[in-house]
């Protein structure tokens, strides 16, 4: 393989921190919690709104900044994002109230939207192709590390400055970063699509995604949820009938008969849910069940991450030669049968075996993401890279607030510690997780077979 030029790296270097700063502010401002409710002397249902409005903004705009990229051009939407994400960590930092600082996290989350919107076109428009999975590769890397250091990076911040610095430290990454990417602007090509903004219709998406967000939201009351899953239900109706009509839809109608465009999403919505049920089952089985510590818990629950960063950028590799849709159900086979043996693991095994599944499932993280982002994004031409881009995010955030939601409710059961129940309730989740990925990967082999008689 060709030797990449300075300048293509530069432009992974970009996109890779851009993904990486949006994904890292929510496990920061997480482990943050307790000391935002004692600095403001709120309740935990208020400063939890934080972190929902920075996930709702983030998910509801995601598709329009996809398309919008698309006509007037990607590094230009990617930087404007940059900009957005860094003015408004400086307001998170110097936020009087926690109104003002839920406010900032709004726009916190719209400049978010915008990066991760725009990181994965940037490669596949501008890397040369022979150097094209690799890439993909290597921003899995940076993707995967956002929720392994968010945490980490948190609790050293937390334990030497102010809370205000969990925000004000993204300002010289973001600052380097930004005219980094002006420098490397003229180097993005300029091949922009045509299809129309389609405002209606990223409006009813918007206020669907809002809605499936506040509708699985367990700080929500039991009874607005209900009320939110009705409006979910008739927002996604309103929008079904208002593409299905429409001329320039918001996804191409040909991608919705392309196999694996289908199967692709599918399957980024399996793992975005399966991969934080990962993140909520541990913790509870090993210190509530087990005893351990919330710190050896954390060590634990770093073995998906890890095996999700030693595979991607060889799985990047494997692409041109294997083929990213073998790949692809090759990675949701290994999560499957790893999500299954924890199913059948008693919660009261060794702290070991649960570490190395965990490692199995983050190993087949690593070789499904850069096949999943290389197969949605090939299923079109370069005017709606953007687009395709948003929808593997939002697809993953979705799919991540729902299963969030469901694997709550099964360890709900677990109210008493070291019953029959917690086990029944352990056991549901982690086999709900191991039918979902295995649902993903019968769309895939459908997809693999459907290309062979292309």
């Amino acid at each position: 393989m060709n030797q990449a030029p300075s300048w293509e790296r530069g432009i992974l270097w970009v996109a890779g921190l851009g993904l990486f700063l949006s994904t890292l502010d929510t496990g920061v401002i997480n482990i943050a919690l307790p000391t935002l409710q004692s600095a403001w002397k709120s309740s935990v249902p208020q400063v939890t709104w934080t972190v929902i409005v920075y996930a709702m903004s983030l998910t509801a705009t995601m598709m329009l900044w996809g398309r919008w990229a698309d006509r007037i051009g990607r590094v230009r939407i990617f930087l404007w994002g940059l900009l957005f994400f860094g003015l408004s960590s400086a307001l998170c930092g110097a936020a009087s109230s926690l109104a003002m600082l839920i406010a900032a996290r709004a726009v916190q989350g719209i400049g978010a939207a915008m990066v991760q919107a725009t990181a994965a076109s940037l490669v596949t428009t501008t890397i040369a192709p022979e150097r094209r999975s690799v890439s993909l590769g290597a921003l899995a890397v940076f993707q995967g590390l956002g929720p392994i250091a968010g945490p980490s990076v948190g609790g050293l911040i937390l334990s030497v400055l102010s809370w205000r610095w969990l925000f004000w430290i993204n300002l010289p990454i973001i600052t380097v970063t930004w005219f980094y990417g002006y420098r490397l602007r003229h180097r993005v090509p300029r091949t922009l699509g045509t299809h129309a903004l389609n405002v209606t219709g990223n409006a009813w998406l918007a206020f669907t995604v809002l809605t499936v967000l506040l509708a699985t939201d367990g700080n929500v009351n039991p009874d607005m949820r209900l009320l939110w899953a009705l409006l979910a239900i008739a927002g996604g109706v309103l929008l079904w009938r208002w593409e299905r009509s429409n001329r320039t839809p918001i996804i191409p109608r040909t991608l919705w008969r392309n196999c694996t465009f289908a199967a692709s999403l599918i399957g980024i919505m399996a793992v975005g849910g399966a991969t934080s049920l990962g993140f909520l089952i541990p913790p509870f089985v090993l210190e509530r069940v087990q005893h351990m510590s919330p710190s050896a818990a954390g060590l634990v629950n770093m073995a998906a991450p890890l095996g999700l960063i030693l595979l991607s950028r060889a799985s990047g590799r494997w692409i041109v030669r294997v083929g990213a849709m073998r790949l692809t159900a090759f990675g949701l086979l290994v999560m499957a049968i790893s999500f299954g043996a924890l199913a059948v693991l008693s919660p009261r095994s060794s702290a070991l075996v649960m570490a190395e599944l965990l490692f199995s499932y983050g190993m087949g993280a690593g070789i499904f993401f850069p096949s999943n982002l290389s197969s949605l994004l090939g299923a079109a031409g370069t005017d709606v890279q953007s687009t395709l881009g948003a929808v593997q995010r939002m697809g993953l955030n979705l799919g991540t607030a729902v299963d969030t939601s469901v694997g709550s409710s099964f360890l709900s059961l677990s109210l008493v510690p070291a019953t029959s129940l917690s086990v029944v309730g352990v056991r549901y989740a982690w086999t709900y997780g191991a039918l979902t990925l295995v649902v993903a990967l019968v769309l895939a082999i459908r997809a693999i077979r459907a290309m062979a008689f292309e």
